[in-house]
């Protein structure tokens, strides 16, 4: 009996809630209407990289750049340049006197003969030719044009600062940067790395530097960004392979 006992129990249970679905199904519908559960925007678990440790990084960044020098004051001191764009003029001024003074000389050897006493013998002397190496007026060329390629790298900067987005911007910067290295006779590899490593890159940035660099010397114009820019890519359906299992699949219901 205690069985049944309990059994009616349940039963009147049931019915109680089958009384009030009504009032749960009322209260449900103007709990949707108020809007009453509001969705929180932050996470449940933790997700790396959330807005708020970003902001709490680019605090922490500000306030260990305060009291450094930039990038700019710290590469490129501009006593240095102005000492560097001075040797490179007495250089070249230097190897002009140097050519000069080849055309004015005798490729053969001369005889001198002394007559002057009596009892002095014959004298013979050899005017020995001034052999200018070629490779010094090339290299100050070379010097010439990376000079001039910084100072058009820099003036652009300066006069389209605003016109040109950011990543462009930190593309020629870097392209500068490097450019002052190899003007102060750094090679190409250390002074593309230092760049790349001073701006947190790996060694793949370090060679778009280089390409970067090369393109201002060569073209004078700017790397491309094509962030955002490339073509969409077509359905997958579109594809001929797939449209054909597709067929075959369906044929096979046919």
């Amino acid at each position: 009996m205690s069985d049944y006992k309990n059994l009616d129990n349940y039963i009147w249970l049931d019915r109680n809630i089958d009384k009030r679905a009504s009032d749960y199904f009322a209260i449900l519908l103007a709990a949707s209407k108020n809007n009453v559960w509001e969705f929180s925007g932050r996470s449940s678990i933790y997700v790396r990289g959330s807005k708020k440790t970003q902001r709490r990084k680019k605090a922490e960044l500000r306030k260990t750049a305060q009291n450094t020098q930039s990038i700019t004051a710290y590469l490129a001191p501009a006593s240095m340049y102005s000492q560097n764009f001075n040797i490179v003029l007495a250089s070249t001024f230097a190897c002009k006197l140097l050519t000069e003074l080849y055309e004015s000389t005798e490729v053969e050897s001369e005889k001198v003969e002394l007559t002057e006493v009596e009892s002095t013998e014959l004298q013979i002397t050899e005017v020995e030719p001034i052999v200018v190496d070629t490779s010094i007026e090339l290299d100050v060329d070379k010097k010439a044009k990376l000079w001039q390629a910084i100072e058009d790298l820099d003036g652009s900067l300066k006069k389209d600062n605003n016109n040109i987005n950011k990543g462009t911007r930190v593309r020629l910067q870097a392209s500068l940067q490097y450019l002052r290295l190899r003007n102060m006779g750094q090679n190409k590899i250390n002074a593309s790395t230092t760049i790349a490593s001073l701006l947190g890159w790996r060694d793949y940035k370090a060679r778009c530097i280089h390409a970067w660099a090369q393109n201002w010397l060569k073209r004078r114009k700017f790397p491309k960004d094509n962030c955002n820019k490339f073509t969409k890519v077509s359905s997958l359906l579109d594809d001929e392979r797939i449209l054909m299992k597709v067929c075959i699949f369906y044929s096979n219901f046919i």
